[in-house]
């Protein structure tokens, strides 16, 4: 994967700005298999068939390093999430499941964070209390 500097965002669209980031990024690695390829064919390095294998490898582990990335990102947020005071695990990931970011987490109302599994009164106060200070 590309060495680019992931940039930082805020605010309630964060994540998908960053998903589309690294989605771009992953473009761009297929494309450069894609390109090294070419090349090679056409200098008659390799054959079809080898061609072809080539870039499904390629492929296959830009792919999976974007996966594994995104899943300790999204295991990152978990973690912070479970710093508050009464929130677990199952409460954390269906906040991350329901909301993205811990931004968008910051912005939602009481009746907002409720509305998700595992999250009573008691646990959205508690909530809009702690992820204030996890974010700034």
């Amino acid at each position: 994967m590309s060495h680019l500097a992931r940039p930082r965002f805020s605010g309630p669209r964060a994540d998908l700005v960053s998903e589309r980031w690294a989605r771009s990024v992953l473009s761009r690695e297929i494309w450069k298999s894609l390109h090294r390829t070419t090349q090679m064919l056409a200098r008659g390095q390799v054959h079809v068939p080898q061609a072809i294998a080539l870039i499904q490898a390629e492929t296959a582990e830009a792919t999976r390093t974007h996966i594994q990335q995104r899943e300790r990102e999204r295991e990152r947020k978990v973690r912070l999430l479970m710093e508050i005071d009464d929130i677990g695990k199952k409460s954390a990931e269906s906040l991350i499941k329901e909301f993205g970011s811990l931004e968008a987490i910051a912005g939602a109302t009481l009746e907002q964070l409720q509305a998700v599994d595992n999250i009573g009164e008691k646990r959205a106060q508690a909530i809009t209390k702690g992820i204030r200070k996890l974010i700034h």
